[in-house]
């Protein structure tokens, strides 16, 4: 991928898109793969903020039960194929149990599941059998206990197996997403920040941008705008006239990384002791539900949420509200026995929020919101927003044929849903992986090679590559990391990587879970210094700047 702001300002798009998290990364995938020019821009690095807090869940449905909502559960099966479908590499099926307390929903829970396996009466049509879904089962006290030991006994009943999928790298799939639209047409750029519309009379003729990398100002044409840039939304529509402003409300999410697994096999649900109200349940359990997910290495374990009305740029996470959602964690599962020393790293994100009631209890929008600004008198713009992964490929789908509709075109039919997005050409995941590990170069081991294939897909020897350049590129960058220079080198020149934390929490999986260390900064600092002609002052305000962002954990 090139960064060519010239070429930005010398065309008119069909569409141009504000935002490249997961939802705008989509729309521009779908739209661009339907034959429109595309333009795509952030103010930030691709996915970099609330694309980047994530459990790193793509659901399969079974929680909208709970509030009858029917059409959302068949349509987020559908989408869980649909994700382990064009993205093998980086979406894996995983088993979820939640204990079952009380004669109740003993008896509504084997209800539930078959319900939900009948929604998903199609999830298995996928060639590859290690995308294969098992039905949905009820287990017992004894086995539930077993299965997550130190569980709270009194009143248990039993336990709800069902299964989600996990993407492996969250920030690669929006990057996947990206790669695939360029590669179809579009021209993307991040650090690219929109000022202000360009509009005649009321009707959107494009954007106004500043480039935060060398603050010149340029003007963009396109036929039609979308807004999809997450919390920043009310900020691009204050733009517009007062009355169109949707003046969305935000809630702070906090997912901790745990340096630990707590049960390796499966995700698993415990109740928070808090009181939790939601109007819209069917069956009001009267709790919210802590989460923790096996990872890598790791758990995600959360969340926690609170109103936020600061800075939406910097949502920081103070050491206080750490150890508050320790503290919950440990109250809700005393068998965990965290400490903040067991914390590695924190993902911290702003989500649309419906309300917050009396009780102070927070409901996140459950929906897609797409809003058509026609109807507020300006023609020529739609926003976006959403908090889920699993959807976001659908979304990108509705918001395209409202593209479609807007201009006057023919419709087109959309493809995202079986068409692999980049590197994930891929028939049999494990016979693949198997297959480059069989072939590698004798210098790499198995667990690089492994890391190339969850990451890069059908496309990990594009990083490879770099070795033929110079042997050295394959060493690791730390002892303990299996990531390798040659993907430092390969973020640089073919994935738009700007700055150090591109590379380390995005573009590789270095830093994404823990602190990767002084030395591993130093390595990977020096290497985008040489590429990019950067002096030893840039190179340390570099590394100042990636080693706040653990703060307060190291």
């Amino acid at each position: 991928m090139e960064r060519d702001i010239t070429r930005l300002s010398k065309k008119k798009y069909d569409v141009l898109i504000i935002g490249a998290g997961i939802y705008g990364a989509a729309t521009a995938w779908d739209a661009a793969s339907r034959g429109l020019s595309v333009a795509l821009l952030d103010k930030n690095d691709f996915g970099s903020k609330t694309s980047f807090n994530s459990q790193k869940i793509i659901h399969g449905g079974l929680r909208y039960l709970q509030h009858g909502d029917f059409k959302r559960v068949r349509e987020s099966a559908c989408e869980r194929t649909s994700l382990m479908r064009i993205a093998p590499h980086l979406v894996h099926p995983m088993p979820c149990l939640i204990p079952i307390y009380g004669q109740t929903m003993r008896f509504i829970m084997p209800l539930a599941l078959k319900t939900f396996d009948l929604f998903s009466y199609d999830r298995n049509t996928l060639k590859d059998p290690q995308k294969h879904i098992p039905n949905s089962r009820i287990v017992s006290k004894a086995e539930c206990m077993q299965l997550i030991p130190g569980l709270m006994e009194d009143g248990l009943t039993g336990g709800s197996i069902w299964y989600d999928a996990q993407a492996y790298n969250t920030e690669r799939l929006v990057l996947s997403f990206i790669r695939s639209a360029e590669k179809a047409g579009a021209d993307v750029a991040n650090y690219l920040e929109v000022i202000d519309f360009i509009i005649d009379e009321n009707r959107i003729k494009g954007i106004k941008a500043k480039d935060l990398l060398n603050s010149e100002e340029l003007e963009i044409q396109a036929e039609i705008v979308v807004n999809a840039s997450g919390p920043w939304i009310n900020q691009i529509s204050s733009l517009l006239p007062s009355s169109v402003n949707p003046n969305i409300r935000f809630v702070k999410m906090l997912i901790i990384i745990v340096k630990r697994i707590f049960i390796q096999d499966y995700a698993f649900g415990i109740q928070f002791r808090k009181k939790f109200e939601d109007k819209d349940n069917i069956v009001n359990k009267g709790y919210r539900l802590l989460f923790i997910t096996p990872w890598r290495k790791y758990s995600l374990v959360g969340a926690a949420q609170q109103p936020y009305n600061g800075d939406i740029d910097n949502p920081s996470i103070s050491e206080d509200e750490i150890l508050k959602l320790i503290e919950e964690v440990n109250e809700a599962y005393p068998q965990a026995v965290l400490t903040l020393k067991d914390v590695s790293f924190y993902y911290r994100g702003l989500l649309p929020i419906d309300n917050i009631n009396q009780n102070g209890d927070i409901k996140i929008s459950k929906h897609n919101e797409i809003y058509d600004y026609r109807k507020s008198g300006i023609e020529g713009l739609i926003s976006i927003i959403s908090v889920k992964y699993t959807t976001a490929r659908n979304a990108a789908q509705m918001v395209t044929d409202m593209v479609y509709k807007e201009l006057g075109k023919p419709l087109i039919k959309c493809k995202t849903m079986k068409t692999p997005i980049y590197g994930g050409d891929i028939e049999r995941f494990d016979d693949f992986l198997l297959n480059a590990i069989e072939h590698r170069p004798q210098t790499l081991d198995k667990e690089i090679i492994r890391n190339l294939v969850y990451n890069y897909g059908s496309e990990y020897q594009k990083v490879l590559k770099y070795l033929d350049e110079d042997a050295g590129y394959g060493q690791r960058i730390t002892d303990t990391s299996n990531v390798i220079k040659a993907e430092i080198i390969h973020a640089i020149r073919d994935e738009m990587a700007q700055k150090l934390e591109d590379v380390v929490l995005r573009r590789t999986e270095l830093g994404s879970a823990e602190y990767p260390g002084d030395e591993g900064l130093e390595i990977c600092a020096c290497i985008m210094a040489q590429e990019m002609g950067w002096g030893r002052s840039r190179i340390q305000e570099e590394i100042n700047n990636i080693k706040s962002l653990y703060a307060p954990l190291i």
